[in-house]
């Protein structure tokens, strides 16, 4: 396995990398189609994406009310809405970290100049 920056845990560095003073040069690249990439997903992530999580939460919420919503299968969702709002928590947690680390590697990668 080749691996970049940043490596990957066992990775090893690859075998035809060119070497400085006997030092393996790991190669760092950010196009204008990564840059571009990223972008796109940091305003998905920090907008709409993480907002619609947001307003699924909130009906969710309003449906787990027996006063709102009741009946059998009603009763069955809520029995079942916590751990659903749980994950959805977990899951803008995690793209949240994701979008940080992006933009973290991207940032190091230009200041490496990868561009």
């Amino acid at each position: 396995m080749t691996c970049w920056l940043p490596p990957a845990p066992g990775c090893l560095p690859p075998t035809s990398a060119p070497s400085i003073q006997g030092a393996a040069v790991s190669r760092v690249l950010s196009t204008t189609e990564a840059r571009e990439a990223i972008a796109h997903m940091h305003a998905v992530i920090s907008g709409g994406l993480t907002d619609q999580i947001g307003h699924l939460k909130q009906q969710g919420q309003r449906l787990s009310d027996p006063n709102v919503w009741d009946g059998s299968l009603a009763g069955q969702f809520r029995s079942t809405w916590p751990q659903t709002a749980g994950m959805l928590d977990r899951i803008t947690a995690e793209l949240e970290d994701l979008r940080v680390r992006i933009d973290r590697v991207n940032a190091d990668i230009m200041t490496a100049g990868g561009n």
